[in-house]
């Protein structure tokens, strides 16, 4: 028996561009649903759904919640302790995700006489060795440590550098600091949409889950994130045709 077929559901919503699609029967999980004005509780059609804690598609017998969060690229900011406009180095992980967490930032103060400013990698950190002058005071500005960082043959598949402003002002020694924020999202984990409106007042429904077909923007309760759109990649999501245009 096959769990695949063309449905002729009705909705009380009509989120779909025309009749050709596919869809299949899935239970709508009521976690987190909160009630209505009128006391229901009800995921509406439109809603970007994927398995629970695995994919629905094969474990047929897995609820299915909303999956629309697009992922966050992890994140540090290191400034001056009296900062200007200039003088903020901003690090960015080249891939969104909490993996992007574990990355670490220093800048070091080599505390010698006329030292170049360097870039290594040591363990999950990338070591930002400063210049120094004939007094060993730090020379290096914002925009120098930024492009360092860019240039380095390995510290660049890690990370972004951007210095604040025009970036001309000298940085200060920064102990080693992970990036935070980053996030993985459950746009990826996105399986398909639901047809129309499922009532989960009383626990969990079922419901059908569009997983081929054309689906019109405008009609969303929301619209999908990047990672969704890239899921979904048998759904084609329309802009609604405007009159006269």
């Amino acid at each position: 028996m096959s769990f695949y077929a063309e449905t002729t559901y009705s909705n009380t919503k009509q989120i779909l561009l025309c009749d050709h699609k596919v869809a299949i029967n899935v239970l709508v999980s009521d976690s987190g649903i909160v009630a209505n004005s009128e006391g229901k509780k009800i995921v509406p059609a439109g809603t970007i759904v994927g398995g629970s804690t695995k994919p629905v598609l094969t474990n047929r017998g897995e609820p299915v919640a909303k999956k629309n969060t697009q992922a966050v690229f992890a994140k540090l900011e290191l400034d001056n302790a009296s900062p200007d406009a200039n003088s903020k180095v901003t690090i960015t992980a080249k891939e969104a995700g909490v993996a992007g967490d574990s990355i670490k930032v220093e800048f070091l103060d080599p505390g010698d006489t006329s030292q170049a400013l360097s870039v290594s990698i040591v363990g999950d950190t990338i070591v930002v060795s400063l210049a120094t002058g004939a007094n060993s005071v730090i020379t290096s500005t914002a925009a120098q440590v930024a492009t360092a960082i860019n240039e380095h043959l390995l510290a660049n598949k890690l990370v972004l550098a951007e210095a604040s402003g025009d970036g001309s002002t000298v940085v200060e020694a920064h102990a080693a600091t992970a990036l935070s924020g980053g996030s993985d999202g459950t746009g990826y984990l996105a399986e398909g949409v639901l047809l129309y409106d499922v009532d989960v007042t009383h626990g969990a429904n079922t419901g059908a889950m569009l997983i081929h077909g054309f689906v019109l923007l405008e009609r969303l309760p929301e619209t999908p994130c990047a990672d969704a759109i890239a899921a979904l990649k048998d759904i084609t999501f329309v802009a609604e045709a405007k009159e006269g245009i």
